[in-house]
């Protein structure tokens, strides 16, 4: 744990800044948070998803400050999301308002599709219950839970339009085994 948060730390943040053009001060993460990402969120050895984590949330940061009246809409699944979602209190802070749309299977899909198609089963890739929008609030911004999928663009139009990044949260069922 200290010597992934000292890597995040000294290489991974600094080069995920400078990467996505964003100054020293647009980017502001605890260590608590990066603490929570490492336990929670990453599995491997070395370090290479939890800098993707950071990237996504930093690029949809750097989005925002280049181009201000644009939107900016990130795309993530719910395991994904989890890496970055720390920043959002750095958006909020940094007064970047984008919007967020959730894909929440409560899976690491890509992870329990092939264990099912391998094994029959599933080992530690379901996740539970999150309270995606609750989480979002937590850490400064906003966000709610769309049941019907019909209501998606008011939902964005809404997102767009917040004072500060906004959460989409979309559960949805899936099915392990898809034929193509």
């Amino acid at each position: 744990l200290t010597e992934k948060l000292f890597i995040a730390k000294r290489y991974l943040l600094p080069r995920q800044r400078r990467e996505n053009g964003l100054k020293p001060g647009q980017l502001k993460i605890t260590d608590a948070a990066i603490k929570h990402i490492i336990m929670y969120y990453t599995r491997e050895a070395g370090v290479r998803e939890l800098e993707r984590r950071i990237g996504a949330i930093c690029r949809a940061m750097a989005a925002r400050i280049a181009f201000p009246d644009r939107p900016v809409i990130l795309l993530s699944g719910d395991g994904a999301i989890g890496f970055g979602l720390p920043e959002l209190d750095s958006a909020s802070r940094q007064n970047l308002p984008f919007a967020i749309i959730l894909a929440d299977d409560r899976a690491w899909s890509i992870v329990s599709c092939a264990q099912q198609d391998e094994w029959g089963f599933t080992v530690a890739s379901e996740l539970g219950h999150v309270n995606w929008p609750a989480a979002a609030k937590a850490l400064g911004a906003d966000g709610l839970t769309l049941h019907d999928l019909p209501d998606l663009p008011a939902a964005l139009k809404t997102a767009l339009s917040s004072d500060r990044p906004f959460l989409i949260h979309i559960p949805f069922f899936r099915s392990l085994k898809v034929e193509i």
